[in-house]
């Protein structure tokens, strides 16, 4: 039994392939996968002397499993599957048995083989037992204590689908494990006949956490399976790895390869070697009919004979004169192969770049796809690099490039440090300098893939590349800003000049301000970029997003403007909240170290910075300058200038006249918010909204800023203030922040702190810290009054609340117009004194609340037949009716307080629903609304509620400018309700009272109305001359009984209908000038405030 204690083979593999009796040998094409599996993947465990314990592998079942078995086994599992259940054979060598395990989460059409790799774990000899390593990645990950026999057949489908047919099996089961731990594997070992090479070959490569399905077919080369898996987690094996080399010494090896390719014409090569006749025939004689064994002999005696003298330089420069064409000699003499082993340990910490190298093959996914990941903020690809199409020139570009080549061509050492601002695409502009180097063929060139700088290690890498090729090194190195990582850049440096020409292009973040372009071995990339730069990156973005060309051309405008347009502001525009570039942008400036406490260890420019992203990304609003003189240091009575904040502040924040400061872009307020509120790395919705980490602890940074903003004076600013309101209550940025297309009841900051039902206890804090700091503000007094009723249902701790809020918003108005009234001799318009916007909204909330309260009653009653049979219907509809009057009120004032040609829908809708509400509470518990109002105990209210509802949405379709779904969705409720109109219409008897006739216009206006036309709420084309006669009528008796008795009625509807129904055609009564004017004159004099209708009137009575 051979063990890998030493340096192993192919062979290890194929010897160890089990056999059993009556199954065909495992086919040679599956040999040579075994042998590229251990070649491509296994890299370190192959050369075993680099590890101390002993490795093995085990190749086997359905998922990787790392533990220690004596030797590889190979298990191929072949049979069908059967009703999405997979069945697996085991067969032990000594006692024929049948094990069975299934597994039912399969998809319905695998493939009929899967093989799967097993890498090897070894026990490190200092760490406890249930602690293991990696021998390829080094990595240390625990492992459950359990016994080698549990672990070894413990896997995804046994542990959790295992089950024994009989006794048998069980002790077949102990034979095989017995069999294992003896270390008996052929005994052990099961195998499946396998006639053709599986369709699915998945393999886990050089790590634990690297899944690469490859699909195979039977006849596919070993160069595609090789091709197929070399990846591991970033680290990508070439198929074929060569380097240029200039080394001056030729070895044995590079003879005889060169001896393969040399034909008839070395015996003229050796005149040129100065070999004698007497030379070449002594090689022919010690090798008869071996030729090339003849050239070799012949190389081998000019390179003792030349000793030091022999170099590669001297031999191509022989080969020359003697005629020798240049393919059969150049790349023998010119390139250098790695082997296999040596790929892989160099990539442990370098990501070297070959000559020839097909980077292709490590892309996976969709060619159209390529540049995606770049252009949404990743890092670019070899193989995009190698394209050529995706990545653009930066000015700073080609003197950084001639000064690294210009050094390597000295074959001199030297640190190139470019320092680039976050966000400007340093990174990107490295990659692409090192792959530009790369393709001149001057040197080595190596990207530092380790993410944990092993100074040793890498020097002993770079030294290897060195010692190979007899070329300069030139290896880049990202340090992020690190003042450690750039000190062991230093130090590597140091330790690897002094036997190895080495040139480093360290590449730093910079968040200071940069005001040049080069300085020495030093270069800076700023992040706004130049005229040439916005022109190449507006047709590289256009490419992609050709919709948007025309707001990159704007981005052009803007350079030529010396606007300074940001490189991110391309990505941003092309690809809005999904591209990720804005991060490195934000974590460049902000250089949080990931852990903080929000409470103490947040500096005070990046305070001010989060409370700019706070209320910019929930209320799009600018806060006063002077709002952060506390936080900065400064003192109140001194003027906070914008100057005084630091280079990377700047960078966020917009000045706006008036010393008002925003966060620039909304995606920067985002990001900084998430950056704050998680400071360690995590997952971002691609969208607007914040992640679930980042709103964890919004609730604690809301709080900060609301005792910021109410500890002082500041809370009296009408500017903070709005702020306040704009942020914390305002629900008009819903939409943009994607919180749906309908209103919410509450703003976008309230719903994303993380709250439970049904108190919603941490939302409701909030609420109540904003009425603590800001006890007279009638705004935080109003909307905490609407939480507690909408979502809390607290209705009379709501009611005090609202009243409260209402009675300082009074008292405000008086202080308000006294001031006035004293300031001007002439006083105020009438109107002026009346609209009050902030007035409007809060008696809106209050008719919530009244609405919401008649709501939750109604709608615990249900129905008559399905309530308690000790609950009064008559008595909860009257409790219905008085909160329903109050809210109807409340909404009235709300109208009232609109500012002339400014009235808006929040005023009207609420009041709809609410009388439609009771209408369909009626008809469901008292069968037929119109009989009900026609019974003595219908209130006055009841009755009028087809009719007001009818005039608010004839109105607010006059008023309203714009309006909203939710308008549209109560029509339909009230053309739904009243579906009947025309039965109601004949069996209409209450026509003796305003109320009465006003309801049964409703139902002609519902029964004949056009949805089609806005404004035209009539349909009077397809009228009968007895309907409009009898409308006309009913308006008739109604002036007559409002003018004799002076009633309180608002006829402004009604007298533009009776006009509209007089001259319809079919009216055949004659209506004198002198008998309308009469009308309108008694109309005209009634009316409460000058409206549309009012100067209709005016227009009327003066022509």
């Amino acid at each position: 039994m051979r063990h890998l204690d030493k340096e192993p083979t192919r062979s290890i593999l194929l010897t160890n392939l089990p056999r059993v009796a009556g199954s065909c040998q495992v086919s040679q094409l599956n040999a040579e996968i075994c042998a590229a599996l251990t070649e491509a993947t296994l890299g370190k465990v192959i050369n075993l002397r680099y590890s101390r314990p002993k490795g093995k592998i085990f190749v086997c079942g359905t998922r990787v499993k790392l533990f220690r078995t004596p030797d590889p086994v190979l298990v191929q599992n072949t049979e069908k599957r059967q009703h999405g259940r997979e069945m697996y054979f085991t067969k032990a060598e000594q006692q024929n048995a049948r094990q069975e395990t299934t597994e039912s989460s399969l998809c319905d059409d695998p493939p009929e083989t899967d093989s799967y790799m097993y890498l090897p774990f070894h026990k490190h000899p200092y760490r406890p037992p249930h602690i293991s390593e990696d021998i390829c990645s080094r990595m240390v990950v625990p492992k459950s204590k359990r016994s080698h026999r549990k672990s070894l057949f413990s896997s995804k489908m046994t542990s959790k689908c295992h089950s024994w047919k009989d006794s048998s099996a069980k002790a077949a089961h102990r034979k095989k494990t017995s069999a294992m731990q003896r270390g008996h594997t052929k005994a052990a070992a099961t195998t499946k006949t396998v006639r053709t090479l599986p369709k699915r070959f998945t393999v886990y490569t050089l790590g634990l956490s690297t899944l690469i399905p490859v699909q195979v077919k039977s006849n596919d080369t070993i160069a595609v399976l090789k091709a197929a898996i070399q990846q591991k987690e970033g680290i990508k094996i070439p198929v074929k790895a060569t380097l240029w080399c200039k080394g001056y010494k030729v070895t044995e090896k590079e003879l005889q390869k060169l001896a393969k390719n040399l034909g008839a014409e070395w015996e003229s090569l050796a005149i040129y070697l100065d070999m004698k006749k007497a030379d070449v025939d002594k090689f022919k004689a010690d090798n008869p009919y071996q030729t090339e064994q003849q050239i070799f002999s012949m190389l081998v005696r000019w390179k003792e004979t030349q000793g030091t003298r022999a170099t590669k330089e001297q031999l191509k420069e022989k080969l020359r004169e003697a005629g020798v064409e240049e393919e059969k000699f150049e790349r023998v003499l010119t390139k250098v192969e790695i082997e296999q082993k040596d790929v892989a340990w160099l990539a442990e910490e370098l990501d070297v770049l070959y000559l020839e190298q097909d980077h292709s093959v490590s892309f996976q996914g969709n060619r159209n796809d390529l540049g995606r990941e770049f252009y949404h903020g990743g890092t670019i690809s070899w193989f995009e690099l190698q394209l050529g199409t995706y990545a653009v020139d930066r000015d700073i570009q080609f003197a950084l490039e001639a000064s690294i080549k210009t050094v390597l061509n000295r074959r001199k050492s030297a640190i190139k440090t470019l320092y680039h601002a976050p966000g400007a695409g340093g990174t990107t502009l490295a990659r692409r300098v090192l792959w530009d180097i790369h393709l001149e063929k001057i040197c080595p060139c190596a990207f530092v893939t380790s993410l944990a700088h092993d100074n040793d290690a890498i020097h002993k890498r770079i030294k290897w590349l060195h010692n190979k090729t007899s070329l300069p090194v030139f290896v880049v190195e990202d340090s992020r800003i690190s003042k450690t990582e750039s000190r062991l850049i230093r130090e590597t440096f140091e330790t690897c000049r002094q036997f190895t020409p080495l040139v480093i292009l360290d590449v730093q973040r910079y968040s200071s301000k940069i005001d040049k372009d080069k300085e020495g071995d030093r270069f800076w990339l700023k992040g706004e970029v130049s005229i040439p730069e916005a022109i190449r990156l507006t047709e590289v973005f256009s490419r992609n997003c050709p919709e948007k060309k025309d707001d990159f051309e704007k981005l052009v405008d803007d350079a030529k403007a010396h606007k300074n347009p940001r490189v991110f502001e391309f990505g941003l525009t092309a690809f809005e909240y999904e591209f990720r570039g804005v991060q490195s942008y934000v974590s460049g400036y902000l250089k949080l170290d990931g852990h903080f406490n929000l409470l103490k260890d947040l500096s005070d420019w990046r305070l001010a910075v989060g409370f700019l992203s706070l209320t910019y990304y929930y209320g799009q609003a600018a806060i006063p300058g002077q709002f952060f003189a506390n936080i900065l240091g400064i003192r109140k009575k001194d003027t906070v200038d914008f100057g005084s904040l630091p280079f990377e502040a700047k960078k966020f924040i917009n000045k706006e006249d008036g010393n008002y400061w925003r966060i620039s872009i909304h995606a920067l307020a985002k990001e900084i918010l998430e950056q704050i509120l998680c400071p360690v790395p995590h997952s971002r919705e691609s969208n607007v909204r914040l992640s679930s980490s980042a709103t964890k602890c919004l609730k604690e940074f809301t709080a900060m800023f609301i005792i910021e903003a109410g500890s002082g004076k500041e809370r009296l600013c009408q500017d903070l203030i709005n702020v306040v309101i704009a942020t914390f209550f305002s629900r008009d940025n819903n939409e943009i922040l994607m919180i749906g297309r309908t209103k919410r009841h509450l703003s976008s900051l309230i719903l994303d702190i993380p709250s439970q039902r049904p108190l919603y206890t941490e939302r409701y804090a909030i609420f109540q810290l904003l009425v603590e700091y800001f006890p007279r503000n009638p705004h935080c007094l109003a909307h905490l009054a609407r939480f507690c009723a909408l979502v809390r249902e607290e209705y009379p701790v709501a009611k005090k609340y609202i009243e409260k809020a209402i009675q300082i918003r009074e008292e405000e108005r008086q202080q308000y117009h006294h001031y006035m009234a004293a300031s001007f001799e002439e006083g105020i318009e009438e109107d002026s004194q009346g609209a009050d916007t902030p007035l409007s909204r809060i008696y809106n909330m209050k008719g919530c609340i009244y609405q919401a309260e008649m709501s939750s009653n109604i709608g615990r009653l249900g129905s008559v037949a399905t309530c308690e049979e000790h609950i009064d219907v008559n008595e909860v509809i009257t409790e219905a009716v008085a909160l329903a009057k109050t809210a109807s009120t409340a909404f009235a004032k709300c109208r009232e307080y609109y500012k002339k040609g400014h009235e808006d829908s929040f005023g009207y809708v609420p009041d709809i629903k609410l009388r439609l509400k009771l209408i369909e509470f009626i008809k469901k518990n008292f069968g037929d609304y119109e009989t009900y109002v026609g019974s003595e105990s219908a209130d006055e209210y009841i009755k009028d509620l087809l009719w007001e509802v009818d005039s608010l949405i004839r109105e607010c379709y006059e008023k309203v400018f714009t309006l909203p779904q939710e308008f549209h969705t109560s029509v339909d409720w009230y053309c739904l309700l009243c579906k009947d109109a025309a039965l109601a219409i004949q069996n209409w008897t209450d026509v003796s009272s305003i109320r009465g006739r006003r309801g049964k216009l409703a139902a002609y206006r519902m029964l004949n109305q056009s949805r089609s036309a806005v404004k035209n709420i009539w349909y009077w084309d397809n009228m009968r001359k007895s309907d409009i006669e009898d409308i006309i009528t009913l308006y008739e008796q109604n002036f007559q009984e409002v003018f004799e008795k002076g009633l309180d009625y608002n006829l402004d509807n009604d007298m533009k209908d009776w006009l509209l129904a007089i001259r319809h055609e079919l009216i055949e009564r004659p209506y004198t000038i002198e008998e309308v004017l009469l009308r309108v004159r008694q109309w005209y004099d009634r009316l409460i405030k000058l409206g549309e209708l009012s100067e209709c009137a005016f227009v009327i009575l003066h022509e």
